[in-house]
């Protein structure tokens, strides 16, 4: 039987398609017949001199100013020096601002507003009301005065949309016989805490602490109310403001101080109560209750403290601009396998889009690409990744997908069948190119690779049957089919 050349072409994916009929071995009755085919191939800063002598940590710390010159008196170079470190020192300070900002807290002492920041959905809201005055003397000998009471204390979680602003109002320490001002975040049905009691002109009667039960909030604590004083002694201590989780202190009528409420933790102590020579002394923000007064007899007068100031303090977790942990890497692969990329991001919200270039791949959209079965045309050297977070969005390096050579088949000769209907049969097959060391051989088309060496001679074959060769090198990869 007389072969033909042996040839392929190459589709777009990278198949190889037989421009003739596949390998076929002949037979005749017990002739012995044997013909070989032709051999074929196929396919710090810096180190400026402030002056002489002087070093840069002496001039951040303010030592020996005395002898650093005037920059006028400087020659051009030595003033530009100065003005250098100055702007790096201003320009770590500002740094060293915003990053204490974006820790997640913004505390309020006055009227304000607050704005949520860029990626933030959910703000913890604390809010203190403003202390309560001391009593105070107008008229009489011999009088002892309560103590103001504490400002209260409410909590709350809130969902918010970034850019929302919120209107806060704190409550102002009294000065006067008012109560201590509520203090409120938004508006008065959305978090509110009320100011303590102030004590009434010429009473000893406690100044009470803001009550929870007129608050707004998840989580709520009363002030704590004043202490009276004693006649010809001292004036009442303030009662503390209520802490983040406790009722603030002096919470009963009968306690008989002049000794300052200490507040749980968060709150504000109250003032000392007035005696002989002596004020009585303003509440502690936040909302710590004033002192009360005082006069021993017919002697001078010492004025009650003043409630302190609310406050409110907003907590977020801080939205975190996407960052890239462990990046993708570059990918050695076979024509016709498989290959995946894969990232590892870090932030909120994260999503993700892969690119070849500046072009998004369809469907690409998780923390890992796969590619299979692996076309010519995919082989590039910049696939990369984008991830977009709530707060912004990082792209990776560029990372190359690498084919490994081909191997090529050549049949360099079949033996017919001796006998009809006897597998007798043999093609023999050489192996060339491609990567790593050694080869296995396939006469069905890569279903099954059988033998080593090189050239391998696959025996038992039938007649009529269509045989389609390939070879795989080590590294898996395999050449295009024969015929």
């Amino acid at each position: 039987m007389k072969t033909n050349p042996i040839q392929s072409i190459e589709d777009s994916k990278g198949a190889f398609i037989s421009k003739q009929n596949p390998i076929t071995l002949s037979d005749s009755t017990c002739i012995k017949q044997q013909q070989k085919t032709k051999h074929m191939k196929t396919a710090s800063l810096p180190s400026a001199i402030i002056g002489r002598n002087k070093t840069k940590k002496q001039l951040l710390s303010g030592a020996a100013t005395t002898d650093i010159p005037q920059l006028g008196s400087l020659r051009p170079n030595k003033a530009k020096q100065i003005l250098l470190v100055l702007t790096i020192f201003l320009a770590v300070m500002l740094g060293f601002i915003h990053q204490s900002f974006g820790q997640g807290t913004q505390t309020f002492n006055g009227n304000g507003t607050f704005t949520v920041p860029v990626g933030v959905t959910s703000i913890t809201v604390q809010v203190w009301g403003g202390g309560g005055r001391g009593g105070a003397r107008t008229g009489g000998d011999n009088v002892a005065l309560a103590g103001g009471g504490g400002g209260a204390f409410s909590s709350d979680v809130l969902i918010v949309t970034p850019g929302t602003g919120f209107t806060v109002t704190v409550g102002v320490g009294s000065s006067s016989t008012a109560a201590g001002g509520d203090s409120w975040f938004g508006s008065i049905s959305t978090i509110l805490a009320k100011g303590g009691s102030s004590v009434a002109d010429n009473a000893n009667v406690s100044g009470i602490g803001g009550l929870a039960s007129a608050g707004v909030g998840a989580t709520k604590f009363n002030g704590g109310n004043g202490a009276t004083g004693t006649g010809g002694s001292f004036g009442g201590g303030g009662g503390s403001s209520a802490g983040q989780t406790l009722i603030g202190n002096y919470t009963n009528t009968t306690t008989n101080t002049r000794t300052a409420a200490t507040a749980p933790t968060g709150g504000g102590n109250g003032g000392i109560g007035a005696a002989n020579n002596a004020a009585g002394v303003a509440g502690t923000a936040p909302g710590g209750g004033g002192g009360g007064g005082y006069r021993a007899g017919g002697g001078s007068t010492q004025n009650s403290g003043n409630g302190a100031n609310g406050r409110i303090i907003v907590a977020w977790t801080p939205c975190t601009t996407p960052s890239i942990t462990t990046p993708p890497s570059n990918q050695n692969a076979n024509l016709g396998g498989s290959v995946t990329f894969s990232v590892t991001g870090a932030g909120t919200g994260l999503s993700y889009q892969w690119r070849k270039g500046t072009t998004n791949i369809t469907g690409a959209t998780s923390s890992s690409y796969t590619i299979s079965p692996i076309a010519s045309g995919d082989a590039a050297t910049n696939y990369n990744v984008v991830i977009t977070g709530s707060c912004g969005t990082v792209t990776s390096n560029d990372v190359t997908l690498s084919l490994n050579p081909q191997p090529s088949a050549s049949v360099t000769g079949h033996t017919n069948l001796t006998c009809f209907g006897v597998p007798g049969g043999s093609i023999t097959i050489q192996a060339s190119g491609g990567s790593g060391t050694g080869y296995t051989f396939s006469v069905d088309n890569g279903a099954t690779y059988i033998g080593s060496g090189n050239p391998y001679t696959v025996t038992g074959l039938n007649a009529n049957t269509a045989y389609k060769i390939r070879v795989k090198d080590s590294v898996g990869s395999q050449s295009p089919a024969i015929p």
